[in-house]
């Protein structure tokens, strides 16, 4: 383990050494500035992603959002960690505030951004499945927003994907295998567009 600090043994390696370095990184900037959004971001999303720490995570989200609701990137992340956190509990432990919780701050931010003249390609995504996924009265809605998000991301083979597979759903084949060949188009090795549209040659 030459070249490497000799914390790096006491945390039991070089991978948790950097986990746990990277995490002191976060505090240390913290304590020079306690309210700096974007460390505060980062800070959660290393929580969540990294760490499973999710009540920490939502507590440093719910901090961002005090300093500053306006925040989109902290208001998508978090509605992502609520949504998630519903989707994956059981049945009888599901708690729908997550639910409504998550669509309404995917709103706001689609609303911030729209209302500045701007696009956000992940905004209209999240909000876009969250809706397909819980609203089978809002198929209407949900389509707009999966527009959105393959215009304003245009290289994106996830988000021409998703568009196909909601008009796929929708029985509108036609236009469906139009954007299952861009998804496929933009990225050869798309798995689901591949077979969704071989699916429909079939």
């Amino acid at each position: 383990m030459a070249g490497f600090p000799k914390e790096m043994a006491a945390h039991g390696g070089y991978k948790r050494w950097m986990k746990y370095k990277t995490e002191a990184q976060f505090r240390a900037r913290l304590r020079q500035n306690p309210n700096d959004l974007a460390v505060l971001h980062r800070y959660a999303l290393f929580l969540y992603n990294r760490k499973r720490n999710i009540a920490l995570a939502e507590n440093l989200f719910q901090r961002v959002l005090s300093l500053n609701g306006e925040y989109v990137e902290a208001l998508v992340d978090y509605a992502n960690l609520c949504w998630n956190r519903y989707r994956m509990a059981d049945k009888d432990r599901k708690d729908e505030n997550d639910k409504h919780k998550a669509e309404r701050m995917l709103r706001q931010a689609v609303d911030i951004v729209q209302g500045a003249g701007l696009h956000h390609s992940r905004a209209y995504s999240k909000l876009a499945l969250l809706l397909d996924a819980e609203h089978e009265d809002k198929s209407d809605e949900a389509l707009s927003f999966f527009r959105l998000a393959a215009a304003s991301d245009p290289r994106d083979a996830v988000h021409a994907y998703n568009l196909a597979h909601h008009l796929d759903e929708r029985h509108e084949l036609e236009e469906a295998a139009v954007w299952y060949k861009k998804a496929i188009k933009i990225n050869m090795d798309h798995a689901p567009a591949l077979s969704n549209y071989a699916n429909l040659l079939w």
